[in-house]
């Protein structure tokens, strides 16, 4: 968890310093579903000493999820893209190009 929470924090610092920060943010995005569900599983084997210690550490991590998703969105208005990449905007704007052309 610790080396996963180090590469994360690695993750954040390489997306501040590129250039195409969508695509580090992406990886950011992946990067942190694998503590979410190690901290899940640590849950289930009762791993923590209490409730409150693992809503404690999954609230931290959700929080660094949330702050991810709005850069994604931040980044995405500014380019005209979905957060989810710009394979999914393409293809939203081909589908409001056929909408108003029906």
């Amino acid at each position: 968890m610790r080396n996963q929470s180090r590469a994360i924090v690695a993750l954040i610092i390489q997306a501040n310093g590129e250039r195409d920060k969508a695509a580090k943010l992406r990886e950011l995005r992946l990067a942190l579903e694998e503590p979410l569900v190690l901290i899940r599983l640590a849950k289930e084997v009762n791993a923590f000493k209490s409730f409150a210690a693992y809503q404690f550490v999954v609230e931290q991590v959700a929080s660094v999820c949330r702050q991810n998703e709005g850069w994604l969105r931040s980044l995405a208005a500014g380019e005209g893209e979905d957060a989810r990449g710009p394979e999914v905007s393409r293809r939203r704007s081909r589908s409001r190009r056929s909408a108003r052309a029906d």
